[in-house]
């Protein structure tokens, strides 16, 4: 299995698996970097969790510890056309 973060706006990634989009990886919270969690959410609740997931949503509280959390996936920008 094979991640990568696709950045769509700051604070906003989409999650791909294989190919797949499967969930999302936000900022939440208050403002200023510190300040932030992050949360990564399935879109998809009631099919298998791919690993890591262990429950629907997970929070973290610096964005770094999702990458790890991940296996380091690559970073992406997103190249969607608007």
């Amino acid at each position: 299995m094979t991640y990568r973060l696709i950045r769509l706006a700051p604070g906003s990634y989409d999650l791909e698996l294989d190919g797949d989009i499967v969930a999302s990886v936000v900022r939440g919270g208050g403002r200023g970097h510190h300040a932030a969690t992050w949360f990564a959410e399935l879109l998809d609740e009631s099919g298998a969790r791919p690993a890591p997931f262990t429950a629907p949503v997970h929070e973290f509280a610096r964005f770094e510890e999702v990458a790890t959390w991940l296996g380091d996936p690559d970073l992406v920008m997103c190249s969607r056309a608007a």
